[in-house]
Formats: C-alpha cells, structure tokens, sequence
C-alpha cells in the first residue's frame, strides 16, 4: 500500500526533517513510511495529519480503479 504522505508533505513544501519536528514522528519513521517500508502505527499517521493540517483520510492508500 503506498500512502500519499509523500505528495502531501511535498505540496506544502515540507522537508522530512521539518515534518518529524512539527509531529513529533521521527525522520527515519516518516522515510520508511513513505518508501513503502512500514506499516506505520493510527497513532503515527493521526500525529503526521495533524502537524500538515490535513484530514487522516488524505494520508490513507486509495484503492486503485483498474
């Protein structure tokens, strides 16, 4: 599953380290995230949509249409 918080943190022109610092997730979680290299925690994901300001839902995979 790839969650879009790589797209959202880039649209609001954050770097990896700004982000860890805004939610408290590490630098090395947030890059595992988004390289597709764990599953990350409600709790981790909650704290990352909070700090970018954005709804839990816009973080989350979508179901791609084939």
């Amino acid at each position: 599953m790839r969650f879009s918080l790589n797209r959202k943190r880039l649209e609001l022109g954050l770097s990896v380290r700004q982000l860890a610092e805004m939610s408290g997730v590490s630098r090395a979680t947030i890059t595992r995230i988004e390289n597709c290299d764990c599953n990350p925690t409600i709790e981790a994901l909650c704290k990352l949509a909070e700090a970018m300001d954005v709804a839990l839902d816009d973080l989350l995979p979508r179901k791609s249409k084939e």
